[in-house]
């Protein structure tokens, strides 16, 4: 897919991360102050 650089299609676990990431983006209160991708993924490995 062009225009999706994250790199992580051949590693099934950042496939995972982004979904969940996902999922905890839709989750938020409105206005709650969202952490990065990176800090996720920080923040629950």
């Amino acid at each position: 897919m062009p225009g999706k650089s994250s790199g992580s299609r051949e590693d099934g676990k950042g496939m995972r991360m982004e979904k969940a990431y996902e999922e905890y983006f839709e989750g938020l209160a409105e206005g709650e102050e969202a952490l990065s991708f990176a800090e996720f993924v920080e923040a629950i490995s």
